[in-house]
């Protein structure tokens, strides 16, 4: 037993590498590159560059240049009718939070309460980081616009609003109390955890350092990581049939038993990493 479970630990481990080739079954020759979406460096490596230069569409986890996404990002980011955070807590939680909120977003805890925790947690970003905030998926919009190309999408705003939200309403709520409870350093910390593993293009570091956060909240994230990649991949190999296309998704969607790269070699297809510097 504790030689299967090594093989099978080690089956689901993939090469370093952030950058991905992928071909063969008939696909253009495509490339994936696993991002973080907020560094403090977001510079794209010359060979990210290259592989740009040799597909024909950029596809991201949603179509973030879309005529409608700010409508849809705006809808998406509130809570349905009826629900907000504050409904979740009591009377000394409440207090707890709104003097978080106003250390860290400048803002009071009534400003924010119909909008979902998860969103929320995302407006703290720049709070937990120590340096300005930069995005990789900024870097490839621009190059896509630069080369008069398309930017598709994964998925819809919708579907992605959809599977953060199934998580539970009152989990969200009480991850965000627990940032204001223990503090963002708790969080700034496990962020350099998480790009120091990145920048070393250890994909199963990163995996590892996710598993570590036992919480339930982080362990439905995780779930949903598998769903998710399990309906991109036949949406990667439908685009890839008919053009190459450079993917951009989190570089958490990679690794694993169920992350993109085993769910494609599975398929057969030849899904072999590219050295970036």
């Amino acid at each position: 037993m504790a030689l299967l479970t090594m093989l099978q630990s080690q089956a689901q481990e993939v090469e370093n590498a952030v950058l991905w080739k992928v071909e063969g079954k008939g696909l253009e020759i495509s490339y994936i590159f696993g991002t973080m979406h907020v560094l403090c460096d977001a510079t794209l490596p010359p060979q990210v560059e290259d592989a740009l230069a040799l597909t024909q569409v950029v596809v991201l986890e949603i179509d973030m240049d879309g005529p409608n996404l700010q409508a849809e990002m705006m809808q998406g980011m509130m809570l349905p009718e009826g629900e907000s955070i504050s409904k979740y807590l009591n009377d000394k939680e409440r207090k707890t939070l709104d003097i978080f909120l106003n250390n860290h977003l400048k803002m009071p805890l009534s400003s924010v309460d119909k909008m979902a925790p998860l969103v929320v947690e995302s407006l703290l970003i720049p709070a937990i980081l120590d340096c300005p905030m930069q995005s990789i998926e900024t870097n490839l919009i621009a190059h896509a616009q630069q080369e008069q190309e398309d930017v598709l999408g994964l998925e819809t705003v919708n579907e992605q609003f959809e599977a953060f939200n199934s998580i539970p309403l009152k989990e969200q709520v009480r991850a965000l109390l627990k940032k204001a409870n223990v503090g963002i350093e708790q969080d700034r910390a496990l962020f350099e955890k998480m790009q120091e593993a990145y920048m070393k293009h250890d994909l199963n570091g990163l995996m590892r350092i996710m598993n570590e956060e036992s919480s339930e909240f982080m362990q439905n994230s995780l779930a949903l990581l598998d769903s998710r990649n399990m309906n991109w991949v036949p949406r990667m190999v439908n685009i890839s049939k008919k053009q190459a296309a450079f993917y951009g998704v989190g570089a958490a969607h990679l690794a694993g038993e169920n992350g993109v790269i085993n769910l494609l070699r599975a398929q057969g297809y030849e899904v072999t990493p590219v050295e970036t510097n």
